[in-house]
């Protein structure tokens, strides 16, 4: 590969791979697990690209790991994976421990996913993973988890995806 490749992260597998400048902000095939993986327009600054204190993945990491689930559970719930209800689903996503305790009670497209799959027993691995992702995402802290959402929205909504 020439001088002007980069490298990113997968989000799935967490694989480095090269890309190419031309290929900025396009989608690409990850070589390793073979799933779409959007290029970044810009590499990310050293400041940016590093782990939080706590060891966690990167920023881009936590914010792509968290849309490639709520993909992954449209698609098992048989919806549509749209931007907007991307968005939808993480605004809905339990800010609290006693969120995530209320959220059978209410309405949302959230819960409306998560029964679909529960219906289905072929599913249950999914309906686990998925428990698993909103037990972290209930255990983050309040500005962490507003900084996901904002990120997250941001991205979808400044890149024209959310109509």
């Amino acid at each position: 590969m020439s001088f002007d490749a980069l490298v990113t992260r997968c989000p799935l597998c967490n694989g480095r791979f090269r890309y190419r400048l031309r290929h900025r902000g396009k989608w690409v095939k990850c070589p390793y697990c073979l799933i779409a993986v959007r290029v970044p327009v810009a590499p990310l600054s050293d400041a940016v690209n590093q782990p939080f204190p706590d060891g966690q993945v990167t920023w881009q990491s936590e914010c792509q790991n968290a849309v490639a689930c709520l993909v992954k559970l449209l698609c098992a719930a048989k919806r549509k994976a749209t931007p907007c209800s991307v968005i939808e689903l993480v605004r809905q996503l339990p800010r609290s421990n006693e969120d995530l305790e209320e959220l059978c009670s209410a309405d949302t497209l959230l819960v409306r996913c998560l029964d679909d799959i529960l219906d289905d027993r072929e599913l249950i691995g999914e309906a686990k993973e998925f428990g698993r992702f909103l037990k972290r995402i209930a255990a983050m802290p309040p500005a962490r988890m507003e900084l996901l959402e904002a990120s997250v929205v941001g991205a979808l909504t400044g890149a024209g995806l959310s109509e």
